[in-house]
């Protein structure tokens, strides 16, 4: 199973069919030649990070939120995951990832 609709996500950041194929052509076989790639984009582009708590008399609150701060990561965020989906990464692939840095 598909960590996400690739072709949905492809669409949207390509119009053309031809261009979107060989887009992803491309990627799948960047995927395939370096495996480490997945990893990487998920390490760099934040795929899994969690926002810290902060503490307030010793009881765990969300942080505050800085606008600014919380675009730039949702955009590199959303750069990974598209590029993750053009790979074509599974549920599967995307587990054995995360258990690789523990």
């Amino acid at each position: 199973m598909k960590i996400l609709d690739r072709m949905s996500v492809i669409r949207a950041m390509i119009p053309t069919r031809g261009e979107a194929h060989d887009l992803a052509l491309r990627w799948k076989k960047a995927a395939r030649v370096e495996p480490e790639l997945a990893g990487d984009l998920i390490r760099l582009g934040g795929v899994l990070s969690i926002q810290p708590d902060e503490y307030r008399g010793g009881l765990p609150s969300d942080a505050a939120i800085d606008p600014l701060r919380a675009a730039y990561q949702k955009g590199r965020r959303d750069m990974a995951v598209q590029i993750l989906a053009l790979m074509g990464v599974t549920h599967d692939e995307l587990k054995i990832l995360m258990e690789e840095d523990e």
